[in-house]
């Protein structure tokens, strides 16, 4: 007789479990010893069920979220209240626990009483501190929620050590309160490497292609560099609008091209042959400056291509440490294209050597062990200390 699994689920209203790296490693993890169930946008293979989760309508959600600028506490009562059906619905499902991805997620948890684990990925609360209608609308509320959120999570789980750091000096928390769980791709074995000539060098920039993230420097640079360098720009457009913006600077700039985006299976694969990783941004928000560890690193790592990174960026002694790549010494045009300029094809092969020996133990499969092990720990000693007698 097989003794049925210990029930988990997962919790990600906003997203679709396919294209969620994060999502997509839990279950990679935990999978073997958990059933697990997922409520989100749409769903993925390896869980037991899946729900759609109704969200608000998205012109009511603005204006509470408007209204939450004023008073962060009728925003959380309107969360609260709107997902209050689905909090019970979870409660008794006779989850062992949760793995919530998002602050309204979380709060889910908080209500339905069930030991839940926190996924932030990020330092969530200045994620985009530059612009005025976050700072109103979602500072105050997250500060609120998240003092809560945190202080109750079994774990948070993020992306790198500086989020940890920053989360634990902000919200005054033990270090040991955060599990660092970086969005590593699969282990590729030995891939085929183009040569390399210092008459035609490919450079790539992968993921979200949005306004905020200031792309505009990434023209700069190529404006800057010269025919000898091509730059290919691959991933979503977002908006949609945006694309013709995009492709008009292409057209001026002439060294640029832009694809459309592959399946996140297929990422590594688009990436390899390129020669340098191109992973800055010129947003002046405080996640892309200073807190992003993005999965981008790793992807192009996996496809043995280096990375340029910022002398701000989080990345940067990832970079530094694993020698995959180079950092700018300062986080300006002029010190990108300094850098790039500085790298030759001998450089650029010895980079792609470091990424082959390093190629294993910075996959996820190198990684997943410890994360399993650690989310069991903790939900282990939640039981344990339940049934010690008082």
């Amino acid at each position: 007789m097989t003794l049925a699994k210990p029930k988990i689920a997962i919790l990600a209203f906003d997203r679709h479990f396919a294209i969620a790296p994060r999502i997509i490693n839990e279950i990679k993890a935990l999978g073997v010893k958990y059933q697990i169930d997922g409520y989100g946008e749409s769903s993925i293979d390896g869980l037991h069920e899946f729900y759609k989760v109704r969200r608000p309508i998205r012109s009511i959600y603005r204006l509470v979220k408007i209204i939450g600028g004023v008073s962060p506490n009728a925003r959380i009562w309107f969360e609260k209240w709107f997902y209050q059906g689905l909090s019970k619905k979870i409660q008794s499902k006779g989850y062992l626990f949760l793995i919530s991805h998002n602050i309204d997620d979380a709060l889910v948890s908080l209500c339905s009483g069930i030991p839940f684990f926190f996924n932030s990925e990020e330092y969530l609360p200045l994620q985009f501190d530059k612009s005025r209608l976050f700072r109103f609308t979602e500072m105050n509320y997250r500060d609120r929620t998240l003092r809560r959120i945190l202080s109750n999570a079994l774990l948070v789980i993020v992306e790198g050590e500086s989020v940890a750091s920053k989360y634990s000096a902000a919200f005054n928390l033990p270090l040991d309160k955060f599990y660092v769980f970086c969005n590593m791709t699969a282990y590729r074995p030995h891939l085929t490497q183009r040569n390399i000539t210092p008459k035609f060098i490919k450079l790539v920039h992968h993921g979200l292609l949005a306004p905020e993230r200031g792309l505009e420097i990434l023209f700069n640079i190529m404006e800057s560099l010269g025919p000898q360098f091509h730059l290919t720009l691959l991933g979503p457009i977002s908006p949609e609008h945006y694309i013709k913006k995009l492709n008009e600077k292409a057209a001026k700039v002439k060294n640029i091209t832009i694809l459309s985006p592959v399946p996140y299976e297929k990422i590594v694969e688009a990436l390899v042959g390129h020669d340098l990783g191109l992973v800055v941004f010129g947003s002046p928000h405080f996640h892309h400056k200073y807190m992003t560890v993005p999965n981008k690193f790793w992807e192009c790592l996996q496809a043995r291509v280096p990375v340029l990174v910022s002398s701000e960026s989080a990345m940067a002694a990832y970079v530094l440490e694993s020698g995959c790549g180079i950092v700018a010494e300062k986080a300006t045009l002029d010190g990108y294209v300094k850098a790039i300029q500085s790298l030759t094809p001998e450089k650029i092969s010895a980079m792609k050597a470091r990424c082959e020996e390093k190629a294993w133990i910075q996959s996820i499969d190198s990684r997943l062990g410890d994360f399993a092990s650690s989310i069991e720990n903790s939900i282990d000693r939640v039981y344990n200390a339940k049934m010690i007698p008082k």
